[in-house]
């Protein structure tokens, strides 16, 4: 009884194979049309669909663009990161700058999108780039690049939820925003 269930069992294998197959084959093709090469490494990205826009960005979030600004060079000038081995993963948000929360005026969305999104620390320099996905045949396409403002003291990139960054640009315009250290830790 039991041998002839197994037997069933792989001769349905056998036959879905070829399905399992071909659906691991697209998506590593998917999941490998989201790396680029840059002069640091290979990167990938993460794709989001914007349905009030009816579109595609792909984002490459968290790319390190110093080395982390810790210990014996917190209150030095940015190092740049050395190349890296591998694919580096920017699939995430990563770790907000240092900066005093927002709590002046309470607890509501016009006061808290002040605040950073993501956890605070001395590791922030990173880079994060908006790509919208546009037709083929488009090989460049406008940049812009945020640096945010708030004195110095308080602010963040402002793209912790897919497509906000990119409602009011939605044709082809690729989207960097970049951290910086604040209040005492800025350089």
């Amino acid at each position: 009884m039991i041998a002839r269930l197994l037997g069933q069992a792989r001769r349905k294998l056998f036959r879905a194979w070829p399905f399992f197959s071909a659906l691991l084959t697209v998506l590593a093709a998917r999941r490998d049309d989201l790396v680029v090469n840059t002069a640091k490494g290979r990167v990938r990205g993460v794709r989001y669909f914007l349905p009030s826009l009816n579109k595609a960005v792909d984002a490459y979030l968290g790319i390190p663009f110093a080395k982390p600004p810790v210990q014996h060079l917190r209150f030095r000038h940015p190092v740049p990161i050395e190349k890296w081995r591998g694919i580096y993963n920017a699939t995430k948000l990563p770790n907000s700058c240092y900066q005093t929360p927002d709590v002046f005026f309470g607890d509501f969305p016009g006061a808290t999108m002040w605040n950073p999104p993501t956890k605070v620390s001395e590791d922030c320099l990173y880079l994060n780039v908006w790509v919208p996905k546009t037709h083929p045949k488009i090989r460049r396409s406008a940049v812009f690049v945020w640096i945010f403002g708030g004195g110095f003291y308080r602010s963040h990139r402002f793209d912790d939820r897919p497509g906000d960054c990119h409602h009011n640009y939605s044709v082809s315009v690729m989207l960097c925003l970049i951290a910086i250290r604040l209040m005492v830790l800025d350089i």
